[in-house]
């Protein structure tokens, strides 16, 4: 199990920049503001000590709601769409690719979402 934190906070160019990994493991970057003190900003934006009040904030959104969007499909369908747009497979290809369907569907269950299996979840 990885030790990393959840959300780190650091600057890109004029602002501060939350960094945190989605659900499907893939490092995300959210702005937070403009840096204080930059000689670009005249003045403008928030300081690390604020930046890093943000990076809670947004560390415990991301705790309560991991994916705000539902557009990842549910297992079954996903499969079931992936087999019938596989025409060019010859019928033994086929079948060995619909039987790893019946073991993933087996396995996971086939009303999980797609986004939600991860290697915490295959083992």
């Amino acid at each position: 199990m990885s030790t990393r934190k959840l959300v780190t906070v650091s600057r890109c160019g004029r602002s501060w920049v939350a960094y945190y990994y989605d659900s499907t493991g893939r490092r995300r970057g959210k702005s937070l503001g403009l840096i204080r003190g930059h000689p670009e900003n005249d003045r403008q934006g928030i300081n690390q000590r604020q930046a890093r009040v943000l990076r809670d904030r947004l560390a415990v959104e991301l705790q309560l709601q991991p994916a705000t969007t539902n557009r990842a499909p549910r297992l079954g369908p996903y499969l079931q769409a992936y087999l019938d747009s596989r025409t060019d497979l010859k019928p033994s290809t086929k079948k060995l690719h619909r039987m790893t369907c019946r073991y993933l569907e087996a396995f996971y269950g086939a009303d999980i979402r797609v986004d939600r299996i991860s290697r915490m979840l295959a083992r």
